[in-house]
């Protein structure tokens, strides 16, 4: 399938809040990084997919980290990957809670940056 219409297919999936089908998502991910393997996008969706389980939270929160945690590495200026990771740290337990003011400031920052950039356009 070609690139494009997997990224459209995706972007169909989102609600606004969740996917409404976090397992073809993360299929179509997984197909998208065949072609585009260093695609932090893609991964970022993958992400949002796995958070958008009902069921398995713990494994699929750990999986969504996982992406995060990588999109982050990749591009550590991708504001809204730090804030999803953050919520995973978070829906890890309190021992995580730490981890995740950090990645919550680390988005917060890249965010102001942004802004920032975008006003003086």
């Amino acid at each position: 399938m070609h690139i494009n219409k997997i990224y459209f297919l995706i972007e169909n999936e989102w609600n606004g809040r969740r996917y409404n089908n976090p397992s073809e998502v993360v299929k179509l991910c997984d197909e998208a990084l065949l072609i585009e393997p260093k695609s932090i996008l893609v991964l970022y969706h993958k992400g949002l997919a796995y958070l958008s389980f009902t069921t398995n939270i713990r494994e699929n929160t750990f999986k969504a980290k996982e992406c995060f945690k990588e999109v982050v590495n990749k591009s550590p200026q991708f504001w809204r990957a730090w804030h999803y990771l953050g919520i995973c740290n978070e829906l890890q337990g309190d021992q995580f809670l730490t981890n995740a003011l950090y990645c919550y400031s680390k988005a917060r920052a890249y965010e102001r940056i942004e802004k920032n950039i975008n006003n003086n356009k």
